[in-house]
């Protein structure tokens, strides 16, 4: 079965960058980036959660499950989605502000060309 988190290019993806909300024990609270392959332009994020039996994101089936990301102006959708995360976890306002700016910066990097 094909699954977007181990293997994007399945997808015709690549990671670009993920952000674990949870605390890690035993579960799992995503916010991931996903670059085509073919168009440096086209990006598409998404989360999902669960605890340690599921896969992340085994229902994903295609990209039109992930939302498109604006490559112009990352921040309120990246903002948004750290958000929903924010009320379950521990994560001060500052490391999650900083979790979002690492991830606007690697969007930026990854429309500049390939990653070394």
């Amino acid at each position: 079965m094909k699954n977007i988190h181990d293997n994007p290019a399945d997808f015709g993806m690549i990671k670009v960058d993920e952000f674990d909300l949870s605390d890690g024990c035993w579960q799992f609270d995503y916010v991931m980036v996903w670059q085509s392959i073919t168009d440096k332009r086209v990006f598409y994020v998404g989360t999902d959660s669960g605890c340690s039996c599921p896969s992340p994101y085994e229902d994903v089936q295609s990209i039109e499950d992930l939302e498109r990301l604006n490559p112009d102006n990352p921040r309120p959708q990246i903002e948004t989605l750290f958000r929903l995360g924010e009320q379950n976890y521990t994560y001060s306002a500052a490391e999650l502000q900083r979790g979002v700016s690492d991830m606007v910066a690697r969007v930026k990097k990854a429309q500049e060309g390939p990653r070394k």
